[in-house]
């Protein structure tokens, strides 16, 4: 990941803050890999945050293409990473991020970034492979995912999302494994 433009930003934030004693808080709010806000952010943590005069917050977005504007205005999911975690800088306040952050450390706000991300693809492979699937057996892919988002116990909840659950049991692997040969069986390639 190209952070060059971050960089620079840093270098003149950096610089505008050696000649501006009062208090100050940065927020950086482009995607950047677990570490990235620490790398970048050392020189001016060592120089400004020591003298109290800079905050740094990792502050990622989570807005849908489409919808951006309004997941702005009501997010579903508000995460602050700041050096330690803990709290948000006083001077953040109520003003940006509202009564409801979550307050963690950098890295771990920058990976829940990542960890959206990852999810979403995951969902969206997901829906595109039942999709050609169904195309393939002339049956409306649309419909079954309807159908699927109407359960909000097990497939649109965080049953099954915590780390360390195994892929087993009876009925998982069998079903995954029945789903592919089926698809082959269509002349479908499906992902297992």
């Amino acid at each position: 990941m190209d952070l060059s433009s971050v960089r620079q930003v840093l270098k003149e934030i950096r610089g505008a803050l050696r000649s501006r004693p009062k208090s100050h808080a940065l927020v950086i709010r482009s995607a950047m890999l677990p570490g990235s806000t620490a790398r970048l952010g050392s020189e001016l943590v060592v120089e400004l945050e020591a003298a109290g005069t800079l905050s740094i917050c990792y502050h990622p977005e989570f807005l849908r293409e489409g919808a951006a504007a309004a997941d702005f205005e009501d997010p579903s999911l508000m995460v602050v990473g700041t050096r330690q975690g803990g709290k948000p800088p006083p001077v953040l306040s109520e003003l940006l991020l509202g009564n409801k952050p979550v307050v963690v450390s950098w890295q771990m706000a920058e990976l829940v970034k990542y960890a959206c991300s990852a999810f979403h693809a995951t969902k969206v492979a997901s829906a595109n492979e039942v999709g050609r699937m169904a195309k393939g057996m002339q049956i409306d892919g649309c419909a079954v995912m309807e159908l699927l988002c109407r359960d909000t116990r097990l497939n649109l909840s965080p049953v099954y999302l915590k780390p360390g659950n195994p892929f087993g049991g009876p009925y998982l692997p069998r079903d995954v494994r029945a789903l592919a040969h089926q698809g082959r069986l269509q002349g479908i390639s499906a992902a297992h």
